[in-house]
């Protein structure tokens, strides 16, 4: 039987039981490979780690440029939002969107098994505190809707990248969350916006105005 190794960080608090998060970190290294866009063919795949690191960079680019305007924005609030929104994809996977988000009844049910199932998990690995954080990481707050925009900005830098090599399937996918953009309320993001009609600009260019149109 393993020796359990525990951890007392401050007086009083509870020992951290750190063989036990190295068992939980190991359920949690799935996400390295689980492939995201399994529906579609990928010059290069992108697995859920690599996704959750460029929503935080996008996140912090977004806060950064809000901030010169004047927002006040929770940055460590924001990159934890950002590191966990998809923790739960180590046991679901990453379901395809346009299954996900087919209606609301649908979407509130996967999300409400994907809490029932991944919450103990995400407690014992990261407590209660970080928990809630994850369960709202695309809440109403300016950081949750900086991680929801940059969410959907991966998918958009992804598609536009595979396009540019040539993968012309990625279109559909990059013009479906382009319109997730364009219904939601992103009012604090025109300038991104503008980036993201500049990417169509050039995926235009590439394939095909009249393709795109069809």
């Amino acid at each position: 039987m393993k020796e359990r190794i525990t951890m007392r960080l401050e007086a009083g608090k509870e020992p951290v039981d750190v063989y036990g998060l190295m068992k939980t970190t190991k359920q949690l290294r799935r996400l390295n490979h689980i492939r995201r866009f399994s529906s579609f063919p990928a010059l290069r795949q992108e697995n859920v780690s690599e996704h959750t690191f460029w929503v935080q960079v996008y996140a912090l680019q977004i806060a950064r440029s809000l901030e010169a305007k004047g927002m006040v924005i929770d940055k460590g609030k924001l990159v934890i939002k950002a590191l966990l929104h998809d923790v739960e994809e180590h046991i679901t996977g990453d379901i395809v969107r346009s299954f996900k988000y087919h209606n609301p009844a649908l979407t509130a049910e996967i999300k409400r098994t994907e809490h029932e199932i991944a919450e103990p998990l995400v407690i014992n690995m990261l407590g209660k505190e970080l928990c809630e954080l994850w369960k709202d990481s695309k809440d109403s707050s300016i950081e949750g809707r900086i991680v929801a925009f940059s969410d959907l900005w991966s998918v958009l830098a992804y598609c536009h990248e595979e396009v540019m090599l040539g993968n012309s399937y990625m279109v559909d996918v990059f013009m479906e969350a382009l319109s997730y953009l364009g219904t939601a309320d992103y009012a604090y993001f025109g300038d991104w916006m503008d980036g993201a009609k500049r990417m169509l600009l050039e995926i235009k260019e590439k394939i095909g105005k009249t393709w795109i149109e069809r």
